[in-house]
């Protein structure tokens, strides 16, 4: 395992408040009664579905929501005290990267200006020295430095994805939100950033948390991984051991569904007994387990209470009573 928890969600619940007017507002729960956390040096993937909570978790880490219930801690201290420079010095530590990597720059500014910007912010030094510095964390991006006075238009996707990084690494942070930040790349080039990823992760010791839709790209690059399903935590532990023996059947499902070419050129299918019951629609009718109604292997104690987190091995831990 890797270092000291760096990051942690204790118990965190966030709810959203719908609609308008004293009569018509109801609440839905984003996210329900989530603990886990990122510790130095390590990524920790968040898999799962679109709605599953996984951007709210990520909001949350950076403080751009509050949680309803429960605390986000970092390094031991709940963000929620912070005093308003520790809060500026938190934000400095945990950087984020986003899928819409175009909306995230400014049309109207070069890459070079873009990382200025931060680092004339964050630091104040000299404009030769900036400049310089600039160009360093272009070279750790894995951009020529002639990008400096390229705009975005100008740039490919994964350039601009690269800009993001550097921009990000202007800070010196010490954890990386990153929110589906290849999603929109060829996958040529989702390789080539992955590999970058984890040379700047060993070179300036970074810690991710990587939210992927993608089980692939969560395979390659996490140490633990987080499996999210409605707004819920329903497995957690380390990468291999969940795909080798994944404990809960929505986690089976998922792994089952990864592509897998063999002779021929044919694509391997979920087998039929983990794919669920073919119902019109997702919404959730019990009060017991939120995959009740699409489990393969439900049982009456499933619809009645909500199973809670047990321990399968070595920190993998799933939320299944089966």
């Amino acid at each position: 395992m890797k270092g000291k928890t760096l990051l942690e969600l204790r118990g965190v619940t966030k709810e959203y408040c719908i609609g308008s007017g004293f009569l018509s507002t109801r609440r839905v729960t984003a996210v329900k009664n989530i603990s886990l956390d990122t510790r130095t040096g390590e990524t920790l993937g968040l898999i799962g579905g679109s709605g599953s909570g996984k951007t709210t978790i990520g909001k949350l880490a950076l403080g751009l929501v509050k949680p309803s219930q429960g605390m986000v801690l970092y390094k031991g201290r709940n963000i929620e005290e912070f005093k308003a420079a520790e809060f500026t010095e938190y934000r400095r530590q945990v950087q984020c990267i986003f899928q819409d990597v175009t909306g995230t720059l400014n049309p109207l500014m070069t890459a070079g200006s873009a990382i200025k910007e931060v680092l004339s912010f964050h630091h104040g030094k000299g404009a030769e020295d900036i400049k310089q510095k600039t160009a360093r964390l272009l070279n750790l991006a894995g951009l020529r430095t002639d990008i400096f006075y390229a705009y975005p238009h100008e740039l490919s996707g994964g350039e601009k994805q690269r800009v993001c990084l550097a921009r990000s690494l202007a800070t010196e942070p010490a954890l990386l939100v990153c929110d589906e930040p290849l999603a929109s790349l060829d996958i040529s080039v989702q390789t080539q950033i992955l590999q970058t990823f984890r040379r700047l992760q060993v070179s300036q010791n970074l810690s991710y948390l990587f939210i992927s839709h993608d089980l692939r790209v969560i395979r390659y690059i996490s140490h633990r991984i987080g499996v999210m399903y409605k707004g819920e935590l329903v497995e957690l532990g380390p990468v291999e051991e969940v795909f080798s023996h994944p404990g809960h059947p929505y986690t089976r499902l998922l792994i089952s569904a990864m592509p897998r070419i063999f002779g021929g050129g044919k694509q391997e299918a979920a087998p039929e007994s983990e794919r669920g019951p073919a119902e019109a629609s997702g919404k959730q009718k019990s009060h017991g387990c939120p995959y009740y109604d699409w489990c393969p292997e439900r049982a009456e104690i499933c619809r009645r209470n909500a199973p809670p987190l047990r321990l399968l091995g070595p920190e993998h831990w799933v939320k299944c009573y089966m």
